[in-house]
């Protein structure tokens, strides 16, 4: 079933700068692939990969691995000079375009795909989240610490934050910055767990050698 989603860059471009068209269309497609409910009808392929190039070589739709590549035509070069904003619509614009070329190839239904895609406008582009894994407070449950997450065009950040059984929360502080590829931020999300009365950890992963990050809340958000 179709999971997930790339769009990449096909014409002659260096390492670098298709590295970073790449992490800049993350965050659109994340959310994307968040929101939808993957079609049984699509069997065995799991994702749909996006070609961008200036003009098109391979008009049919291509199965390799798993993979169904297509590639569209467009002016991939001025991704770079529109704002956040921006890049979001049109990794959002590229993404559909390349989505209706699939699903007419293959004659899957649109619905699931077009479900998605109002998600992602109703959030009005916002990849931002908690992640599932949370510690309540050691001394009861009125307090619980947890992984919040800012997906953005240029980086992505993760907060650690206390929050009461309200839904307030009383503090947050960020303690990762890094590039918006979840292959390389995957790596911080091992545990996360309370290490005394006031200081959670966020823990990394067994296999990564990234140090875990600590952050002690006041203790005037704890009960005496």
């Amino acid at each position: 079933m179709i999971r997930q989603f790339g769009i990449y860059l096909s014409d002659e471009v260096d390492h670098w700068t298709g590295s970073r068209f790449v992490d800049q269309t993350r965050t659109v497609l994340a959310l994307f692939e968040r929101h939808l409910k993957p079609p049984r009808e699509s069997g065995k392929m799991w994702k749909i990969s996006i070609e961008v190039v200036s003009k098109v070589r391979k008009p049919k739709v291509r199965e390799v691995l798993g993979h169904v590549k297509i590639q569209i035509e467009d002016n991939s070069t001025a991704f770079f000079d529109l704002t956040a904003e921006e890049k979001k619509r049109q990794t959002l614009d590229w993404l559909f375009r390349g989505i209706e070329i699939v699903t007419q190839a293959y004659g899957w239904d649109m619905k699931p795909y077009e479900d998605a895609r109002e998600a992602v406008l109703d959030l009005n582009y916002v990849n931002h989240w908690t992640w599932k894994k949370r510690a309540w407070w050691r001394n009861g449950r009125r307090l619980v610490a947890e992984v919040f997450v800012e997906h953005e065009v240029e980086v992505f950040r993760v907060h650690i934050q206390l929050r009461n059984r309200s839904g307030e929360v009383l503090e947050r502080t960020l303690v990762i910055s890094e590039r918006p590829d979840e292959f390389i931020f995957s790596k911080y999300f091992g545990a996360l767990q309370w290490i005394d009365d006031h200081t959670v950890k966020l823990i990394s992963k067994s296999w990564s050698d990234e140090p875990d990050k600590s952050v002690t809340f006041d203790q005037r958000h704890f009960p005496d």
